[in-house]
């Protein structure tokens, strides 16, 4: 599984980069990241939201700007499976997860690809993605996180509170 990941062009894409989180995420990756061997790239459903937000990254003069931009959109799954190819690991920003989120967790357990969200949507969206993906994705390799913060604090803290 292992062999599938290292001719990636990036280590991470983020999906979603132009939402509020996204964009976060992706000014923390450039800033805090080191340029050389840490390839990564915007991914998300318009090119030119993706076009511009690269051009503000770059224009901040961080270390590590993107170095790419990928396009797919949520809904056509042939891009999600091209978009998901090219990295190492998504790190998806892009909700709401039960409506758009499972088709990108198909494409990263078929390829592969480790795959990270931050949904709170624990109920459908994770227990469906489970009960699709979890086989696929263990025979490719892939590991695939769900509710890595954001908006799943609340719920764990008042689980941690019970």
């Amino acid at each position: 599984a292992q062999s599938l990941l290292e001719n990636r062009s990036y280590e991470v894409v983020v999906y979603g980069a132009t939402g509020f989180t996204g964009s976060l995420v992706c000014l923390h990756f450039a800033r805090h990241t080191k340029a050389g061997n840490f390839r990564w790239a915007l991914g998300g459903r318009r090119v030119e939201a993706l076009q511009a937000l690269k051009q503000e990254i770059e224009e901040c003069g961080y270390p590590n700007p993107p170095t790419g931009i990928i396009v797919g959109d949520a809904n056509n799954e042939d891009a999600l499976t091209e978009l998901v190819k090219q990295t190492k690991l998504v790190l998806t920003t892009s909700g709401p997860y039960s409506q758009l989120g499972l088709g990108l967790v198909k494409a990263c357990a078929e390829q592969g690809t480790h795959y990270v969200d931050i949904t709170g949507e624990s109920i459908p969206f994770v227990r469906d993605s489970i009960a699709k993906y979890d086989t696929i994705a263990r025979r490719s390799g892939a590991q695939i996180v769900h509710c890595a913060g954001y908006d799943s604090v609340p719920s764990d803290i008042l689980a941690r509170m019970a």
